[in-house]
């Protein structure tokens, strides 16, 4: 899961979530989707190190980041 710190209505925060692979075969993620109460409030943006922000694949031993945004919305 991420943390992320008090946001402001009309300002965003971003962070980065680790996609670590341990196993002896490539790890294949075929869909990231954001789900909850406040999903629309998430979004998956570019700028990670993985290859994609939906469906990627981490090689044995290897990691890559997926950068998540948070943009609170009103109260």
């Amino acid at each position: 899961s991420l943390a992320f710190n008090t946001v402001s209505i009309g300002s965003s925060s971003t962070l980065a979530y680790t996609f670590a692979n341990s196993g002896a075969s490539t790890l294949s993620v075929s869909n990231v989707a954001l789900s909850g109460a406040h999903a629309a409030n998430y979004a998956v943006v570019s700028g990670g190190t993985c290859a994609g922000t939906t469906s990627f694949s981490v090689n044995s031993g290897g990691s890559c980041t997926l950068n998540v945004r948070y943009t609170p919305g009103s109260t």
